[in-house]
């Protein structure tokens, strides 16, 4: 059980707190929604006592009481609710609440996703109205079956619910999720999905914002716990996984196959997938970046993914550096509130990103990892927050002016190498008319070799500031590798 839920079974509510009443044990359910802002009603550490022994339903907004309403319609007695059952004024509660998010969603009997509601006071169980007139098309189903089908537009991906960076690991890491939607009601489960209206859309379609798994199964789970993705049409297959990875079985087999590294690909895969579709949704505080996919990363981090350092994983390391700002994704000001991450993690800057390969098993390396490593604040923060990291590096490199462009005001290549396609990933050297750079090769990908940008700090060590594309063959290939040479780089 979580260490707080709220007690719907009688007239009254009121907040639990499970160690002291000694509930170990117990179904519950828990809530997936878009705050919107401030919550009229909030657990703080002046207003806790009152909570334990009465909470004020009349003053609960729509949302929340909604969930409550079907809470109890589902015949079970306990919610868990963040804003209330987090201690939001005590910065140690948090960090601890926050640690066990996996489990708080991962053992919840189903998550009640408020999908249609942009805050807490718009609720999710009004009569639903589509925006737009429907379609309506002739359809013969057989000589002797007429009728007719109506299309409409489905607003799925617009749904304010996903467009909140929380509630993407609130859905992926719940084994049962119940979706109020704009156009319908949604089931998913490990098995499936089932709908009371429209067409669910096929695998592998991606959406703004969505994984491209979190349509069909909650492959998340299934990953972390069985690896690879599972498919609901293949009975056999899945019960067969499943079975040899609940026995221990499975490192053995592949090992056996020579299927152990792809495997880890799939892993890193899909966890590239969530961070790209993560990146495009919007935080109430920029500082919760790593915390609020932190749920997702602790699930799926198994042993052959090797450490987990503050957005990426130790295997295949070199490979997960090749993250840029997405196309269209304008750069904006580095984070000042304090160390989040290491330069060359994607969590150091706000904003979408994407990973320029997908390719993992396949891809050919051109530099040579020597050593890495992570500081986090914590143990319990090993996951969310952190003091220091570095990555010691070797590989061909060479040096760069970058020169600034008088239109644009921006720094960017020379004419030099306009062949050289380099993006900064933050807006941080406005007031600067040039900036000395390495450029340090890490892998060949698909005709191109791609790079990193870094800056040097003076001090022995340096920093990630952007990412570079160059071909990988022809005349203009050879221009642009004169003058490189081999070079160790601590990145921190």
């Amino acid at each position: 059980m979580p260490t707080r839920v709220i007690d719907v079974s009688g007239e009254t509510l009121r907040l639990i707190d499970t160690r002291a009443e000694g509930l170990k044990h117990g179904k519950y359910v828990t809530l997936s929604y878009c705050w919107g802002g401030p919550q009229p009603v909030t657990t703080t550490k002046a207003s806790l006592e009152q909570y334990l022994r009465v909470l004020p339903a009349e003053e609960l907004p729509q949302t929340i009481s909604d969930a409550i309403t079907v809470t109890r319609e589902l015949r079970v007695k306990y919610i868990w609710v963040d804003a209330i059952c987090i201690v939001q004024d005590d910065p140690e509660d948090k960090v601890v609440e926050i640690s066990r998010m996996t489990g708080v969603y991962n053992r919840s009997y189903v998550t009640i996703s408020a999908s249609t509601a942009s805050t807490c006071h718009h609720g999710f169980l009004q009569i639903r109205k589509l925006e737009k007139t429907p379609i309506r098309l002739r359809a013969e189903y057989s000589r002797h079956k007429k009728g007719s089908v109506l299309l409409v537009t489905d607003p799925a991906s617009d749904e304010p619910i996903h467009k909140r960076g929380w509630t993407m690991q609130e859905h992926l890491l719940a084994p049962r999720l119940l979706m109020f939607g704009s156009l319908c009601m949604e089931f998913r489960c490990l098995s499936g999905n089932e709908r009371d209206g429209g067409t669910a859309l096929p695998f592998n379609i991606q959406q703004d914002g969505i994984p491209v798994m979190e349509g069909r199964v909650a492959s998340v789970l299934y990953s972390a716990k069985y690896g690879g993705v599972p498919d609901a049409r293949r009975k056999n297959i899945l019960k067969r996984n499943t079975f040899l990875y609940r026995t221990g079985l499975m490192s053995l087999a592949l090992r056996l196959t020579g299927e152990k590294y792809q495997q880890q690909g799939i892993l890193i895969e899909q966890w590239a997938s969530i961070v790209e579709a993560y990146t495009q949704r919007r935080l109430g505080f920029l500082e919760d970046r790593l915390n609020a996919i932190s749920g997702i990363a602790k699930k799926m981090h198994r042993t052959e993914l090797g450490e987990y350092l503050g957005g990426i994983f130790s295997y295949a390391l070199l490979s997960q550096l090749m993250w840029a700002r997405a196309e269209g994704q304008a750069p904006l000001p580095r984070p000042s509130e304090g160390y989040r991450a290491p330069s060359w993690s994607w969590a150091s800057i706000d904003g979408q990103v994407t990973f320029k390969n997908h390719m993992w098993s396949s891809l050919k390396t051109t530099a040579s990892l020597i050593e890495f490593s992570i500081q986090p604040k914590s143990e319990v923060e090993r996951y969310t927050k952190y003091l220091s990291g570095m990555v010691h590096i070797l590989g061909e490199a060479a040096p760069l002016k970058l020169v600034e462009d008088p239109p644009s005001c921006e720094l960017v290549v020379p004419q030099s190498h306009i062949g050289l396609s380099l993006a900064l990933d933050a807006q941080e050297f406005q007031d600067m008319s040039s900036l000395d750079v390495f450029l340090l090769q890490i892998l060949n990908d698909s005709g191109v070799t791609r790079s990193l940008v870094l800056q040097d700090n003076n001090d022995g060590t340096f920093r990630r500031v952007g990412y570079c594309d160059m071909p990988q063959y022809g005349d203009e290939a050879k221009e642009l590798r004169v003058g490189w040479y081999r070079k160790e780089f601590s990145i921190v």
